[in-house]
C-alpha cells in the first residue's frame, strides 16, 4: 500500500498499525482528535506527503527529520507551538503550510531548506520571522533566517538585536 486516507475518523491516538507499512508514500490522517505525532513516524522513511491538519496536536517530534522523501508537509489548524529543528533535516521539502498554530519562531535552520518553495505561517503568533518579512513570502523568510542565524541565536531567539526593533 502506498497510500493512507483516515482523514474524518474522530481518532483520538496515531494508529500504532500504520509504522509496519514501511513502504508508504502518503498519509493523510487530518480532520481527527489526535494530540501526537508519535517518534516512530521515522519508520515510514519513504513518505513523501504527510497531511495531519485540524487535529489537536501540540509538538511534532524531533524524529520528523527521519523523512528525507518528505516533500509536503500540512500541519495546519493544530495548536503546535515550536517547530522542531530536525524539520530541516528533510530536505526535499517543497511545500509547508503550518497555518493556524501557536507559532512564535521558525528554526533558524529552516533556511538549509533550499528545495521549499511555499511555506504558509498565516495565523500564527510569528515574531520569528517578523510579520514584515512573512508578508513578503518564502523566499524572504528563508533569507532573512539565513542573514540573522548567527545574531539570532546569540540573542536566544529573542527579537532585541536583531536590528528590528528600537532598544
Amino acid at each position: 500500500m502506498h497510500r493512507l486516507f483516515l482523514s474524518n475518523n474522530s481518532l483520538t491516538s496515531f494508529p500504532e498499525a500504520i509504522f509496519q507499512m514501511t513502504e508508504l508514500l502518503e498519509l493523510e490522517i487530518s480532520n481527527n482528535k489526535i494530540p501526537a505525532l508519535p517518534e516512530s513516524i521515522s519508520f515510514l522513511n519513504k513518505l513523501q506527503r504527510l497531511v495531519i491538519s485540524t487535529n489537536k496536536m501540540h509538538v511534532l517530534p524531533h524524529s520528523i527529520g527521519a523523512l528525507q522523501q518528505l516533500n509536503f508537509l500540512d500541519i495546519k489548524n493544530n495548536e503546535i507551538k515550536d517547530i522542531p529543528v530536525e524539520l530541516c533535516d528533510c530536505i526535499a521539502l517543497t511545500k509547508i503550510d503550518m497555518s493556524a498554530n501557536l507559532v512564535t519562531a521558525l528554526p533558524w535552520e529552516m533556511w538549509h531548506l533550499t528545495n521549499l518553495v511555499s511555506l504558509e505561517v498565516d495565523r500564527n503568533p510569528l515574531v520569528i520571522p517578523p510579520g514584515s518579512e512573512v508578508s513578503k513570502g518564502c523566499k524572504a523568510m528563508l533569507k532573512f533566517l539565513r542573514e540573522k542565524e548567527k545574531i539570532g541565536k546569540e540573542q536566544g531567539n529573542k527579537i532585541s538585536g536583531l536590528g528590528l526593533v528600537e532598544e
